[in-house]
């Protein structure tokens, strides 16, 4: 006796997925990497600016959101940096501590 609802497997339709090469993976990871690290900035620096509004800090002003726009994006670059993704701003920080260090003794 032979059943008549049994589903016959469709054998044409397999897709077989190719293994990436290790380049691919690598810049899979870094993506990740910084997608994870925009994460958490945005995280920490929209709970701070809040908490800076506050205490009574006026930060709807434009100086106040462009100068803290460069904080942000400091903070950005420095963790882009302990994990070894460089970050445009990586320069002109080095060139600021370098400032700084020559100035304070």
């Amino acid at each position: 006796m032979k059943a008549n609802n049994v589903i016959t497997f469709p054998e044409g339709n397999i897709v077989r997925r190719v293994p990436k090469p290790d380049e691919d993976l690598g810049n899979t990871f870094a993506i990740n990497k910084k997608k994870y690290l925009d994460t958490l900035t945005e995280h920490y620096t929209s709970n701070l600016l809040h908490k800076l509004g506050i205490h009574g800090f006026t930060i709807n002003d434009e100086d106040f959101i462009r100068n803290y726009a460069y904080t942000v994006e400091c903070l950005r670059s420095t963790l882009y940096q302990s994990i070894g993704i460089n970050h445009p701003l990586k320069e002109h920080v080095d060139k600021c501590i370098e400032e700084i260090e020559r100035i304070e003794p």
